[in-house]
């Protein structure tokens, strides 16, 4: 509550702790000086002033702040899962997509890889991770279609205007920025990518999508994947893995978009 008062109204804070200072030096004076410093008139009054401010200052908190702390919180409940999800999938597609492809700050794009066998991990799972194969042109479109629907799906809750700015904001820059549909449009049209390849100002668009990529997972407490491409050992691995679950498909909870259940595979040091 108390961040919520400094990020939204510092102001308004600012005031009343000047209030409340005001207040303790004027009646400490008053004590030194046996009351009499209270018959200065102005003294009287910015001492009346600054309890009024106070009196309001806690009307303002008990009925305006703590009960729309309390609905913020009650309507980011309901959304909270695909706030969750969201932050995962533009995590997971920024860092697969970094790579695959280069973006330059001339606008360019490079082609790094067509497409990988990697590992999503996070630092804490003791060298265990999701085995995953990326195709840039196979996989993409299906990635931001995810993202799109799932943004659709948390604005179009009831609740979501009662939620908190920072994540209003969020989910805002996120549909305001170009780059998913940018480079949606380019795999699409040009089935590939080369450092002959420009769109204006896609560099800023992707360098903002990080940023709120970044601070949605911060927000909604997910951590973010890693990425590591797959050695030779881990690709045997994870193949060998992949062929054996293919009998295994029918009622698996991780099954990727060919209808593979996602494998946990260990992590080698090179």
């Amino acid at each position: 509550m108390i961040k919520k008062l400094w990020q939204e109204h510092k102001g308004l804070l600012f005031m009343a702790i000047i209030c409340l200072i005001i207040v303790f030096a004027v009646y400490g004076i008053a004590y030194l000086y046996n009351g009499n410093i209270l018959t200065n008139i102005w003294i009287d009054f910015f001492t009346t002033v600054a309890i009024g401010y106070i009196v309001n200052f806690v009307f303002f908190l008990t009925q305006v702040i703590i009960p729309e702390r309390k609905r913020e919180v009650q309507s980011y409940s309901t959304i909270e899962n695909l706030v969750k999800s969201l932050a995962g999938k533009v995590s997971n597609l920024i860092i697969e997509f970094d790579s695959c492809i280069d973006v330059k700050e001339n606008n360019r794009l490079v082609l790094l890889n067509r497409s990988i066998f990697c590992i999503l991990y996070h630092e804490c799972d003791d060298n265990l991770g999701w085995g995953e194969e990326f195709d840039i042109f196979e996989e993409i479109d299906a990635r931001i279609e995810a993202i799109l629907r799932i943004t659709d799906m948390i604005t179009s809750s009831a609740l979501f205007q009662y939620n908190n700015i920072e994540l209003i904001k969020l989910i805002a820059n996120l549909q305001q920025n170009d780059f998913l549909r940018n480079i949606n449009k380019l795999i699409e049209f040009h089935k590939t990518i080369s450092s002959d390849i420009v769109s204006e100002g896609i560099y800023n668009d992707y360098i903002k999508l990080k940023e709120v990529s970044t601070d949605l997972a911060r927000y909604a407490q997910v951590q973010p994947f890693k990425l590591k491409i797959m050695n030779d050992k881990e690709k045997n691995e994870y193949l060998e893995q992949r062929k054996n679950k293919a009998l295994e498909i029918k009622g698996a909870k991780n099954i990727d978009k060919n209808g593979i259940p996602r494998i946990c595979v260990s992590i080698y040091n090179e």
